[in-house]
């Protein structure tokens, strides 16, 4: 795991994860470029929230594109 993640996650609850990833999906905004901290992280936070459903297609941009809208989904739901 790389710096960036790792100082994001330190304190990952259950509690905050939501949180987490509304402030990911706000970073990432409305362009059309995720670096590699990022995807990285969406991974992750990806994961951790389905565990049954892991996916690690880092490199694969439809897995990219398909972990992004669940997050997105997934955040309207618990923010909204």
């Amino acid at each position: 795991m790389k710096e960036y993640a790792r100082n994001i996650l330190s304190d990952l609850t259950e509690e905050n994860i939501h949180l987490k990833v509304k402030d990911l999906i706000d970073e990432i905004g409305n362009t059309n470029y995720v670096n590699s901290n990022q995807s990285e992280l969406m991974f992750i936070l990806y994961n951790t929230l389905n565990p049954l459903k892991q996916d690690k297609g880092y490199s694969c941009g439809k897995c990219r594109e398909k972990v992004f809208r669940w997050l997105v989904n997934y955040s309207n739901d618990k923010n909204n």
